[in-house]
């Protein structure tokens, strides 16, 4: 539900955006929720906040740096933060065996990861070549860090 959240934002919003998706264990009650809107709200670059039943979905613009502490205190401690995910636009390349991503706009680097029984990293090696523009989403794991979930190739003028 989440990600579909996600796409129908990004879609509304703009093409200089990248989306940040919280999921709680639970978002149970109003007050927290109002919290959190508000704490999001503070997201420097925020173009909107949608709230689902246990997530959280912020567009941003694309200029400004990601920060999960940021995200991290923004979130109620009762709602209990599972994850925060993150689908950015960037140049992907692989140099001495690390692959990472550099976004378009804030030209944030964040290494990539391979998920757990998955070989996301050689599938986007393999499609390495020409100017490497993808669509990259991932679980933050660190400030600098995403194990990459998913990737699609894409166009976009460079500025």
């Amino acid at each position: 539900m989440e990600v579909l959240i996600g796409v129908v934002l990004s879609l509304a919003v703009g093409e200089d955006t990248y989306t940040v998706t919280l999921t709680f264990q639970t978002m149970h009650c109003e007050s927290c929720r109002e919290e959190l809107t508000t704490a999001l709200g503070r997201v420097p670059g925020k173009k909107s906040v949608a709230l689902g039943d246990k997530s959280a979905v912020v567009q941003v613009e694309e200029r400004s740096k990601f920060d999960l502490g940021r995200y991290r205190t923004a979130s109620p401690r009762d709602m209990k933060l599972v994850s925060v995910r993150i689908r950015v636009r960037g140049k992907v390349s692989d140099t001495g065996g690390r692959v990472k991503v550099t976004t378009r706009g804030a030209a944030q680097v964040f290494d990539l990861r391979n998920p757990e029984k998955q070989d996301v990293l050689g599938e986007i090696r393999k499609q390495l070549g020409g100017d490497n523009k993808f669509f990259v989403e991932g679980v933050a794991l660190a400030a600098s860090a995403l194990e990459l979930l998913r990737f699609e190739k894409t166009t976009y003028e460079d500025r």
